[in-house]
């Protein structure tokens, strides 16, 4: 029979703040030494985050320990810790994507991150609820099992190719998570293919549709008509950031406009340089409080708000899904470049981390492209 500090250590219980288990330590045979070294932790969760209690902690505390002196032997009697497809930690779906959520609650991520995560944790976990599979281990979940998740959610929701994308990504990146975690060894979403899709340049708006369209919101909507200007002037993401910013983030003194990294796209700190027809524009705002929000006051305003304004103006001049609020980013990109400003101040203006992007976005648009070629060629 096995004896404590001989071929195991005993168990123990480990609480943190975002998950508990019970952990013990187990002498590895000789043959695996080499990939294991001579002692390997194992980590047992079972459902105690689910149960989180005292009592169901003691009992598979106890249960464990007794696993143990009765000769259980992690390396014999569980293939997983044999096969190449060794898994580490015994744990649910349900539990590991619980530990998921908490890990980036933890780390900080932005709440808009969170509930794209949280949505597609939701949908794995109403999806194998059927059967009560969402309790089965995570390492018996394989490739198959995950592209009938994808692919049942993509008709049921009627999802187009590039959505279905985005869920094939946040899928893999969660499966990712519980591999350096050690809760699985391979990912089974991991070779799963992306989707062809038709990739679709920036729209702009042309000079008569901008005035057309500009003309009619300042007569029906004037903080609609503050909002697009910001974006036209700053190049600002309408949902994560221009929403976001709040009058203290203007600094009328120095001339610039901060975009602190909680939401700026870089997630570090951005400065924008302004100019005199955006310190206009926001002039109003020099005597609001300071925790104010540059659109929305007290409160900001909800994330879809802005686009929900603005799309019976779409509509009425029949714009297409592509053209956007941050269309009239690519609007001023435009205008820039045909008055003939400098690529690497558009790249400072739009907080381009490269002059290579800056091109790259410009020539998306159709700039850069020379007339002159037509000019020098023979007539057919």
């Amino acid at each position: 029979m096995p004896h404590p500090y001989v071929t195991y250590r005993p168990a123990r219980l480990v609480k943190t703040a975002t998950r508990w288990y019970v952990e013990y330590w187990y002498r590895v045979p000789e043959g695996l030494m080499e990939k294991h070294g001579e002692w390997k932790r194992f980590r047992v969760f079972e459902d105690i985050n689910r149960h989180k209690s005292e009592e169901y902690a003691d009992l598979l505390h106890k249960a464990v320990n007794r696993s143990l002196l009765n000769g259980y032997n992690p390396f014999e009697n569980e293939k997983r810790f044999v096969a190449p497809d060794v898994v580490v930690a015994d744990v649910s779906l349900n539990t590991a994507l619980a530990q998921f959520i908490a890990h980036c609650t933890e780390k900080g991520l932005r709440k808009k991150s969170i509930q794209s995560y949280g949505v597609i944790v939701n949908f794995l976990k109403a999806y194998f609820l059927t059967g009560n599979k969402v309790y089965r281990p995570l390492a018996e979940f394989t490739k198959e099992d995950m592209k009938r998740f994808i692919f049942d959610l993509k008709k049921q929701k009627n999802w187009q190719n590039y959505t279905t994308n985005n869920y094939i990504q946040f899928t893999k990146t969660i499966f990712n998570w519980f591999v350096k975690e050690e809760y699985i060894l391979k990912n089974p979403v991991q070779s799963i293919d992306q989707l062809p899709v038709n990739i679709t340049k920036h729209k702009y708006y042309s000079d008569a549709v901008a005035e057309k369209i500009k003309a009619t919101i300042l007569k029906m909507d004037t903080e609609l008509y503050e909002f697009i200007e910001f974006i036209y002037y700053t190049g600002t993401r309408p949902k994560s950031e221009a929403r976001l910013l709040q009058v203290e983030n203007i600094l009328f003194d120095r001339k610039l406009l901060f975009i602190p990294a909680h939401i700026s796209k870089n997630k570090t700190d951005d400065y924008i340089s302004m100019g005199d027809d955006l310190i206009k524009l926001l002039a109003t705002r020099k005597d609001q409080p300071a925790d104010n929000y540059i659109f929305g006051g007290a409160k900001p305003r909800s994330q879809n708000y802005f686009a929900s304004l603005y799309k019976p103006f779409k509509d009425k001049f029949a714009l297409g899904a592509d053209y956007t609020l941050y269309s009239w980013k690519h609007t001023r990109a435009i205008h820039l470049a045909q008055a003939g400003a400098d690529p690497y101040q558009i790249m400072k203006l739009f907080r381009h981390s490269s002059l290579e992007i800056t091109m790259k976005y410009l020539r998306d648009l159709g700039l850069g492209i020379s007339d002159e070629i037509n000019q020098k060629s023979k007539k057919f």
